[in-house]
This record gives structure tokens, sequence and C-alpha cells, in this order.
């Protein structure tokens, strides 16, 4: 039997932690041990308030891999915009993208963007759409942490935020989605998509900014991807490949579309 573990935790007034995984029972102990600890030592500060969840899953989860990764070094928003502007978001509804990462206002989950209009579509706006019950099977974890050591990545962050991406961009009606971590003193974001993949982009903001936020742009509605990033159970078995840092060019020309 395979269990949802999610952790959340707040200083009293803002998000400061968060985790989450499918395990079978045996390893739950150890989880909320592991979770536990990475709530009390986050570098956002000491939780006061600590939710872990344990819930049995009702369906078997759908098997993905994760996307590709890679690098951009150069201008973040110059990226941003023609990375998505190749896959048909218009630039109002990157604007409004950019205004709702950039507010001081935290924004729970990920906000939903109409790709051509750049209407939001989440009714609570507070909250937005939190993508849930993933993880990661043993082997795949390997794998993956084979690769982040390889690349000289930080660890936790692509770890975390690779997984949350693969399973967004698995979403069919998904057509890209923005972040920008709102930790202080981690400055790198990405864009992610079945067309690129996930592609990181450092200096994405200034170094002790707490502004940062998730956006997923769709032109398909917000209903299915509700049920799939809030319902559906997804376990990562496969990883897919790693490179270093690579020009916009290449990935952005017409051979790799």
């Amino acid at each position: 039997m395979l269990y949802s573990v999610r952790m959340r935790a707040d200083d009293g007034h803002r998000h400061t932690s968060g985790a989450e995984g499918i395990f079978p029972e045996v390893e739950l102990l150890s989880v909320q041990s592991e979770y536990l600890t990475q709530a009390l030592n986050h570098s956002r500060g000491k939780a006061k308030n600590i939710n872990i969840t344990i819930e049995e899953l009702s369906t078997l989860p759908k098997w993905i891999k994760t996307l590709p990764v890679c690098t951009i070094d150069g201008d973040a928003w110059e990226t941003i915009n023609i990375m998505l502007e190749a896959l048909q978001c218009s630039v109002k509804a990157i604007d409004n993208a950019a205004k709702l990462i950039y507010n001081q206002n935290e924004l729970r989950g990920a906000a939903v963007i109409d790709s051509i209009s750049g209407q939001r579509l989440d009714e609570d706006q507070s909250r937005g759409l939190r993508a849930v019950r993933f993880g990661l099977t043993k082997d795949a974890l390997i794998s993956l942490d084979e690769n982040i050591m390889r690349f000289g990545l930080v660890d936790t962050r692509v770890k975390e935020g690779l997984q949350i991406a693969s399973k967004i961009a698995s979403c069919i009606d998904v057509g890209a989605e923005l972040c920008v971590s709102d930790n202080p003193d981690y400055t790198t974001g990405y864009v992610a998509s079945r067309k690129f993949g996930y592609v990181r982009i450092p200096n994405i903001k200034e170094s002790g900014s707490s502004c940062g936020g998730r956006v997923i742009f769709t032109q398909s509605g917000i209903i299915n991807i509700k049920e799939y990033l809030e319902n559906t159970p997804v376990l990562i078995n496969e990883i897919s490949g790693f490179k270093g840092n690579v020009k916009l060019n290449e990935i952005i020309s017409p051979s790799n579309s």
C-alpha cells in the first residue's frame, strides 16, 4: 500500500517550508522524522506550526518521467519572455505573471493564467492551485541525486522543483510554467514545459528578495488542471537527461521544436 505524505510549515505569519512524497507504509516513520527536521531547520526560519498529512492512496499512481534539465545564463527576463512567447504565451499573459511573482503578497499555490488573454483563472487567488500527490521511486531518486551531484546543483531546490514541474507538465492542458522561489537566498528560477524541458534561469531576482511564485499558463481552462494537480497521484520512475549551461537558441531553434 502506498501513502501520500505532505508537510507544510509556517512561522505564524508566512509559509517557511514544505515537502512531499509517495511512500510505502514501512517508510512512514522515517519520512515523518525527515520532514520534521527540515521544517525546524529551514533557511527561512524555524517553524512554529507544522502540519504533516499522511493519506492512503485510493488509486495506483500514474508513472511519468522527469523533464530534461538545462541552465541558461544571460538576461533572465529576456530569456523568460522569448521562451514563453515561443510557448504561445501573449505579452499580456507574461506581464501579468511577472506582476504576480514580484508582488510581495505571498501566493501559497500556483496561479493559473490564460495564455492568450492573460486573465487569471483560479478562483481562490490567495491560495491558487497546489500540485500534490507526487513522488519518486527509489531508483529514480538515486539517479536524480547522481545527476544533481554531477552538475553541481543545489540538491533540495532542484529535487523539489523538478518533481513539481514534471507533474505539472505531464498535465496535457498545461502549456508552460514559470517559477521563482520565494527563498531570499535562492535566486534561480525556471521555465518548464513539455517542449523545452526544465530550463533553469539564474539571477531571476535580487539576492535577499522574498518575492516569488508559480504561474501556470494554459489555453484550455482550469477544470482539468485543478483535478489533475490536486487529485491524480503521480510517481516518477525515470529521470530524463541533464545538461549544463546551454545557449537559448539551442532549445528555441526550429530543429528542436
